[in-house]
């Protein structure tokens, strides 16, 4: 089976079809990120998944494509593509950095409600010993019972 321009053309354009799903997909991550919305994110994250499931499904087929000849069109279709996977990096990285700093501060919250329930239990509520013990006063020396 011989293996036309437009069949490599169509390929790309399938591939950057893909491309721009997952950047608009990465764009609304970072909304998602400023906006504290888990939910969101945890769709956003499986839908990102299923896409690049279905580019590398089609990346397999790159091979088939190595000798065929490009002109303009493929050309500037690689270039697109190759364009939208720099923003994608490009943008997830930002998009770490924010999901770290939301790390943090939830880490902080869990510290600080960890902290106030140990005071409670530990501090606020404590049984002092010599309430219902012995107690000796060394001045007198007796002991007797409280």
């Amino acid at each position: 089976m011989k293996l036309q321009v437009s069949d490599y053309y169509a390929y790309l354009q399938i591939k950057l079809g893909i491309a721009e799903e997952i950047y608009k997909n990465t764009v609304t991550q970072s909304y998602a990120l400023k906006k504290n919305d888990e939910h969101l994110l945890k769709k956003l994250l499986n839908d990102r998944q299923k896409c690049i499931e279905r580019l590398d499904a089609i990346g397999c087929a790159s091979d088939i494509f190595r000798n065929i000849k490009k002109d303009v069109e493929t050309e500037k279709l690689e270039q697109s593509i190759q364009y939208l996977s720099n923003e994608i990096t490009r943008i997830n990285h930002m998009n770490v950095e924010q999901a770290e700093e939301l790390k943090g501060k939830i880490g902080n919250s869990i510290a600080h409600i960890t902290c106030g329930r140990k005071a409670i239990q530990n501090g606020y509520f404590r049984k002092i010993p010599s309430q219902y013990g012995y107690f000796i006063d060394r001045k007198i020396g007796k002991s007797y019972r409280v």
